[in-house]
């Protein structure tokens, strides 16, 4: 992630669950005013998501859902 210019709309985060509370850090300061986040998983593997379902619940101004499609779609949309 530190190596990736941005800004970005979208993120789809698929490959490193464990991963991606730093990763989102890290992604922060790169993300356009309305973004939408995306994981997979999200019902399927709750214990490697919970890391990520926790830093999303701590960022302001993001309103989050998994929507039960599959194995779970986590989304999380900032408007500004």
């Amino acid at each position: 992630m530190r190596g990736l210019e941005g800004p970005f709309d979208c993120v789809f985060f698929d490959a490193d669950r464990v991963s991606a509370p730093e990763q989102i850090q890290l992604l922060l300061p790169k993300l356009r005013d309305d973004v939408l986040l995306l994981a997979g998983n999200g019902l399927s593997h709750p214990d490697e998501i919970a890391g990520y379902l926790a830093a999303l619940q701590a960022l302001p101004d993001f309103e989050r859902l998994v929507i039960p499609v599959g194995k779970g779609l986590s989304v999380a949309y900032r408007g500004r």
